[in-house]
């Protein structure tokens, strides 16, 4: 089983209603449908916002469903000049933001006596990945930088060290969190976000319609990775 998630629901809509022979269950609140793509089982569903809801629904899913990897979906800020409205970033690695231990010695983002900092996508997939052909899209690969908290600007925040990391770089609020589950549980994982924004404030002018087509493109992302990974 493969499990293919996002953060909110109507990222990830045009993927649960891709799915043969659904079957919808809960959990804590979040709701899970349960099919197949191209002959292949897979868990489709959303985690809600921010990291806590991020790791609670990634760890029942781990448990209940077993997947062989996860997939985590959805839209994204970013910082870096270089990614366009619409752009397509793969994660290289997550790393949490927010976290912050230095004072005792830590590195920004390390979670004390884990030796935990970068949580890196699985290699194999990150490279899959990075030969989707989105047509008229471009493809990154990138850090995403993961916090609770909404970034809308690399200067809003008095901490200078963390507006250096931030520059170059994609924010959200889910994906290091769940990347660190995956990672405790031995589950391979990739992040594959569409920017959304360039987190200065300014959303697309008809964000339901971008929204909408992004979760059509994500979907077809998770077909494209869901035909790769079939055995044969």
């Amino acid at each position: 089983m493969i499990a293919i998630f996002s953060a909110l629901s109507s990222e990830i809509d045009a993927t649960a209603g891709a799915l043969e022979a659904p079957v919808v269950s809960s959990f804590a609140g979040r709701e899970i449908s349960v099919g197949t793509l191209f002959g292949t089982e897979v868990a489709v569903g959303f985690t809600g916002v921010g990291k806590v809801l991020a790791a609670m629904t990634m760890q029942g899913v781990i448990d209940r469903f077993r997947p062989e990897s996860i997939l985590f979906l959805g839209i994204a800020g970013s910082l870096n000049q270089k990614y366009d409205i619409g752009d397509v970033i793969v994660a290289a690695d997550c790393l949490q933001h927010d976290f912050d231990a230095t004072r005792f010695g830590f590195l920004r983002g390390e979670i004390p006596y884990e030796k935990i900092v970068e949580l890196p996508g699985d290699e194999k997939l990150v490279d899959l990945a990075s030969r989707w052909k989105p047509g008229g899209r471009s493809v990154h690969i990138g850090r995403i930088l993961s916090g609770d908290r909404f970034v809308s600007t690399a200067h809003e925040s008095p901490d200078t060290h963390l507006r250096e990391e931030l520059q170059k770089n994609t924010v959200d609020m889910e994906s290091a969190a769940a990347a660190l589950v995956a990672h405790l549980n031995g589950v391979p994982f990739l992040v594959v976000r569409i920017i959304s924004d360039k987190a200065d404030g300014v959303m697309p002018a008809d964000f339901k319609g971008f929204m909408k087509e992004s979760s059509s493109l994500l979907s077809d992302f998770a077909s494209y990775f869901v035909a790769c990974r079939r055995p044969g």
